[in-house]
């Protein structure tokens, strides 16, 4: 019986103040359940992976890994897409920035199945050579809600997915409702990456890289949607899918 393939996914940094005054604060890695949960339904073994700064460790995961999960975290540093930090950036992570960025590409060159999501979508975005609004409402004027305030719920609002595209083959709608937690989007798309749905105030909600086995990714939180939305597990079946058939070609009977 073939084994279950491994899909990694990237944790967000913690840092606990020291203990003791004089002390050295201390760094610690933190893994979401929902994105678990979602591989583990779709028949995948997660692995989480910790953000290690030696560049040499993200380069070898391709290797030893069947599939990459990109997920949600701080922003991006805009100087890695050329550009100065504005007033309304938030906070950004950047050992899981450097980390994500080698893995992304390491990942993409290895030909490994990748899916990102939220800050995923805009790492692979920017790994490709795109750039981002560092501030949706600064940036663009959309009267869309993409974010929320601390008190409320998470928005939700409907995208247009793009016919012909892998992510509407996987969805099988034209039109979908998704959760909204973001306050940055794509503003130019990275090379050989498509746009594969759209908000109607006309920013990106996903892209993909057609011709890879699977580079898929999404602005929004299907972990947080599924199992209850049949459409956002079904995209993580088809990433753990596309991940299970890489396992098979790369090591018969493994």
């Amino acid at each position: 019986m073939a084994k279950k393939p491994l899909i990694g996914i990237t944790c967000r940094t913690h840092t606990t103040p020291p203990r003791q005054e004089g002390g050295n604060p201390s760094i610690g890695f933190l893994g979401q359940k929902p994105y678990v949960d979602c591989v583990v339904r779709a028949g995948g073994t997660p692995v989480l992976l910790p953000s290690v700064a030696e560049g040499a460790f993200a380069d070898e995961l391709p290797r030893v890994l069947d599939g990459v999960l990109v997920a949600g975290g701080d922003d991006a540093d805009p100087r890695m897409y050329g550009q100065e930090p504005h007033p309304k950036l938030g906070p950004v992570d950047q050992l899981k920035g450097d980390f994500e960025s080698r893995l992304v590409r390491a990942a993409l060159e290895a030909e490994l199945p990748l899916l990102g999501i939220c800050g995923g979508l805009q790492m692979l975005n920017v790994v490709c050579g795109g750039t981002l609004h560092q501030d949706i409402a600064v940036c663009t004027g959309s009267t869309i809600q993409h974010n929320r305030t601390p008190a409320e719920q998470e928005p939700r609002h409907s995208i247009s997915v793009t016919p012909g595209t892998r992510l509407h083959a996987i969805v099988g709608t034209h039109e979908l409702q998704v959760n909204s937690s973001h306050h940055q989007a794509i503003d130019a798309l990275g090379d050989g990456l498509v746009a594969a749905a759209h908000a109607s105030d006309g920013l990106v909600e996903a892209i993909e890289r057609p011709g890879e086995p699977f580079a898929l990714g999404v602005q929004w939180h299907p972990e947080r949607l599924a199992p209850e939305d049949p459409a956002s597990q079904r995209l993580f079946d088809a990433f753990v899918d596309a991940c299970s058939t890489r396992r098979l070609a790369e090591t018969p009977g493994r």
